[in-house]
């Protein structure tokens, strides 16, 4: 179908407008013809108007997107530094066990020494008595032993994690060990009736950004003590991790309350989450994803069911 322009219809008009046939009805035709014109005109300055608004709007959304983006940005931030916050203040409570057991034991032990030396000084220091300090000595040197020690494994673990916090470069280092670290020096967020248990082979090694292994244990760790672990019953965390040819494949589960079907798909969007109310934010698993994804170009799925545990796959493509 041939459609003409207003332009062609009007001049045929205006052709016709002698015919004694258009005669009568020229007057209305001219008219009606000026109106349509009139009426295109109006529209095409609407048009016009319309998009100047729409732009306008498009520059204020980029705006606000760009917005977005930024504070977006803080919050992953923000979140990485609360994990590693999280494993200061871990690491302080823990170390105040060994160090004020030494204290306690080292005090008793000054006591002891100060109360045989004046028995000896006034010649009543019996057999006996200096025997059960011996005894005594003995016990003590090896409680503050075992204490000084454990207090030195935890700075040495925190003192390579957090250094390799900060480091973005690349490079070989144990699975299984580094996971360890990580698991000891969180340990302290773990409630009486919770275990984390570490079932990696001892000698798979990565390649790869350490900083970056610490964030997806911590904040897939700390998922599962903030949300999924009841505390009525024994919570468990499991660790594993397997090797082949091509990819270097760790599995994490607990056997926690689990997650809604309706809230599975959901859980890797940013700021989802449903503990908002106790000052969630839902940048944890989020963050995991892009690492994974983004940093490591990996795949990461979760497997859940409500009341019976949560499962991550992730797969890591092995650069070795």
């Amino acid at each position: 179908m041939n459609y003409q322009s207003n332009d062609e219809i009007r001049d045929k008009i205006i052709g016709l407008g002698e015919s004694s046939i258009t005669k009568s009805y020229y007057p209305q035709l001219k008219k009606r013809i000026n109106e349509i014109e009139e009426l295109n005109k109006t529209l095409e300055e609407k048009v016009e108007e319309r998009t100047k608004e729409l732009n306008k709007k498009n520059l204020a959304l980029e705006k606000t997107i760009e917005e977005l983006n930024k504070t977006q940005k803080t919050l992953i931030q923000s979140e990485k530094m609360a994990a590693l916050g999280t494993l200061v203040s871990g690491i302080a409570h823990e170390m105040n066990t060994p160090l004020g057991i030494s204290l306690t034991g080292m005090t008793h032990f000054l006591d002891t020494v100060e109360t045989v030396n004046n028995l000896y000084a006034n010649d009543n220091l019996s057999q006996q008595e200096f025997e059960n300090f011996l005894k005594d000595s003995k016990e003590l040197a090896q409680t503050i032993s075992t204490n000084i020690r454990r207090a030195s494994t935890l700075i040495n673990d925190f003192k390579k994690i957090s250094v390799e916090h900060h480091s973005i470069e690349n490079r070989i280092f144990n699975l299984y060990e580094y996971i360890e670290n990580i698991t000891r020096a969180l340990s302290n967020n773990l409630k009486d009736n919770q275990t984390i248990s570490v079932e990696i082979p001892k000698n798979i090694k990565m390649y790869g950004s350490p900083s970056a292994c610490y964030q997806i244990a911590t904040n897939i760790i700390m998922n599962s003590l903030t949300h999924g672990l009841d505390d009525q019953n024994d919570g468990k965390v499991t660790i594993k991790a397997f090797e082949d040819k091509k990819n270097i494949v760790i599995i994490y589960e607990d056997n926690g309350i689990g997650i809604k079907k309706e809230n599975l798909s959901k859980i890797f969007e940013p700021f989802f989450t449903t503990n908002r109310n106790f000052g969630g934010n839902g940048l944890g698993l989020n963050l995991v994803y892009n690492i994974v994804t983004t940093q490591l170009d990996g795949t990461i799925i979760c497997e859940s069911e409500l009341n019976k545990g949560t499962k991550f796959i992730i797969t890591l493509p092995k650069i070795l």
